[in-house]
């Protein structure tokens, strides 16, 4: 009866870190394509000449350096 309990035991450990293996990896997954959006959201678009992001230079996109 006491190597049933353990058999029982043991499987209940491993099925438990299994389901805990899983559910980190899936967090990390989720936490690395929130971490690419928040990355993509705050990447200058620069498509827009309206945006507020400035190249090092202090110019902002679309606008001529060599006019001011």
């Amino acid at each position: 009866m006491g190597r049933i309990i353990q058999k029982i035991e043991r499987r209940k450990v491993r099925i438990l870190s299994n389901t805990l293996r899983s559910s980190l990896e899936r967090s990390r997954s989720e936490q690395s394509v929130w971490e690419y959006l928040a990355l993509a959201d705050d990447a200058p678009d620069l498509h827009d000449p309206g945006t507020t992001w400035e190249y090092e230079s202090g110019h902002y996109p679309g606008e001529d350096p060599t006019n001011g």
